[in-house]
């Protein structure tokens, strides 16, 4: 079981650094994505009428997912901080904690790619010209982009949540 020494230790600004890269890299690449997407349709030639084809269907599909992927990640996050607790020694608690961060911030993009990706459809079939409620396919990557903001990783911030469930 690591104690409070170990954890300090443990917490490096190196090891911190590749917290930080990790999640920034999947928020930028979410934000280039519907970067490249407001791009295409700004790009593009307006149409007055499109059939709105699958976008309805796979709009449904993705909000679905995105709130089951924020609903199961915190408690999946929270269950895999456990093996930090458990772990032998600085080295695997270091590795647990990078499992659990990654299933932190690895599940929820996946629906924000899934949302930016439909947007991507409408926007390349013009239906956002017809139908421009489909743009709400980007909300999804924007409460990503939030979320990375909100719980970016700082030492300070790693501290105080392995302390709470080292100690609990």
């Amino acid at each position: 079981m690591i104690g409070r020494a170990e954890l300090e230790a443990m917490l490096t600004v190196e090891s911190v650094r590749g917290l930080q890269i990790l999640q920034l890299s999947l928020g930028v690449g979410v934000v280039l994505f519907c970067g490249a997407i407001v791009f295409f349709w700004w790009s593009g030639e307006p149409v007055e009428s499109a059939p709105p084809g699958v976008v309805p269907m796979l709009t449904l599909a993705q909000f679905a997912v995105a709130v089951a992927s924020f609903a199961v990640s915190a408690p999946l996050f929270r269950s895999r901080l456990g093996a930090v607790r458990n772990a032998g020694s600085p080295e695997e608690g270091l590795e647990a904690l990078r499992g659990a961060w990654m299933l932190r911030v690895a599940i929820p993009e996946g629906a924000a790619l899934f949302g930016a990706a439909v947007a991507f459809l409408a926007v390349m079939n013009r239906v956002v010209d017809a139908h421009p409620l489909y743009w709400i396919n980007l909300a999804t990557p924007a409460v990503f982009v939030l979320f990375v903001a909100r719980t970016f990783p700082t030492r300070d911030g790693l501290m105080e949540l392995l302390r709470d469930r080292l100690t609990g």
